[in-house]
């Protein structure tokens, strides 16, 4: 109960402060409590880096089925924004995969605390949602994604890893890694250029 009230006070305030009525000199000092949230809220270094990834994205897709196989090769498109006051980068991919028409939404975002990114994936070629999280790498420019969905095929879930490398402000590449018997084998990969 104490936290709830914590954020309804904290959301009063900052209400108030950005009111013409309240001078900010009157504001009464904020609690350690009201500051925490007011660090956790406010965007930082890594939305802004999400935001250099905003418009539209050309997309070449290669998939693969299982390992050692031929490749399937296409091209899509995405479209980027960020929403809830530059916090969540949004994301609408639309292509083919396996020759079928494919669109997904994906969102992600910073954890101020916990400093981790978090990414869902939804598709219209299943019913589930997938969930990764993972840090930034500043050495190699990439974020590394460690997460589980559901394989439809094993009926259970399953872990993959998923790689996002900023090549530049207008190139990025994503690669997507399930495992098998222990081994990871490359199962998507896509560079976007951006339009």
């Amino acid at each position: 109960m104490k936290s709830i009230l914590n954020i309804f006070f904290l959301l009063l305030s900052l209400s108030l402060i950005n009111s013409p009525i309240i001078a900010q000199e009157e504001m009464p000092e904020m609690t350690p409590e009201q500051k925490v949230w007011i660090d956790y809220m406010t965007p930082g270094w890594a939305h802004n880096m999400m935001a250099k990834s905003v418009g539209e994205w050309k997309t070449e897709t290669s998939f693969w089925q299982s390992p050692g196989a031929e490749p399937v090769k296409s091209e899509g498109s995405v479209n980027n924004k960020m929403i809830l006051g530059g916090r969540y980068l949004h994301s609408e991919h639309s292509g083919n995969a396996w020759g079928m028409e494919m669109n997904g939404i994906s969102t992600t975002a910073f954890d101020n605390t916990t400093e981790e990114f978090l990414n869902t994936w939804i598709d219209n070629l299943g019913t589930g949602l997938a969930f990764s999280k993972g840090k930034y790498d500043k050495e190699n420019n990439t974020v590394n994604f460690l997460g589980k969905m559901v394989d439809p095929m094993a009926g259970k879930e399953v872990e993959f890893k998923q790689v996002l490398k900023f090549i530049d402000d207008n190139t990025q590449m994503f690669e997507m890694y399930l495992f098998d018997d222990g081994k990871e084998f490359k199962m998507i990969e896509m560079k976007s250029t951006k339009k």
